[in-house]
């Protein structure tokens, strides 16, 4: 399927679920992708994270606060969609940002079962990379580590999700 159609479909899930969205707002065409952006530390239950190191497969990437209502009520979807996609390759990467207090953090993860690791961003360095400005917001990275998909709020679903992340994920190189 090519796609722009599959994009189209997409835009379509999101549309209906009562978010404002449009592939022009979301969705970043193959060749206007700048460089990829560097995400590297130390995961809130430890271990490296270096999503540099996930090239070659589709990477979504949350930015979410344990605080934050609409992080609360996203993270069901994120992990659904991360199960959804999990055969297919495909990584998940949290970014807890403006958290003051890290023990929160990880109650966030354990409460919420995130499958996925999170890292830190109390500096905001990657929040300032990506362009985030309030949680929650999530990227969607192109095989080659460049951001394909933004969606800034609440993702709308699962499926609208997943749709994405699959439209990238069937790029060709």
């Amino acid at each position: 399927m090519k796609l722009g159609v599959v994009l189209a479909v997409a835009a379509s899930l999101v549309a209906c679920s009562g978010a404002d969205a449009t592939p022009s707002g979301r969705v970043i065409a193959p060749a206007r992708r700048r460089a990829p952006v560097a995400l590297v530390g130390t995961g809130l239950r430890g271990g490296a994270v270096d999503v540099a190191g996930l090239r070659g497969a589709p990477v979504v990437v949350n930015f979410w606060a344990s605080w934050c209502g609409p992080c609360r009520a996203e993270q069901p979807d994120l992990e659904r969609a991360a199960a959804a996609t999990r055969s297919e390759g495909v990584h998940f990467v949290g970014v807890d940002i403006r958290e003051p207090n890290q023990a929160a953090a990880r109650a966030f993860l354990d409460d919420y079962k995130v499958s996925y690791p999170s890292l830190s961003d109390t500096d905001l360095t990657h929040s300032i990379a990506f362009g985030v400005t309030a949680p929650p917001a999530t990227f969607v990275l192109d095989k080659q580590g460049r951001i394909a998909v933004r969606i800034p709020g609440q993702i709308p679903s699962a499926a609208a999700l997943v749709v994405l992340v699959r439209a990238v994920a069937s790029e060709s190189g």
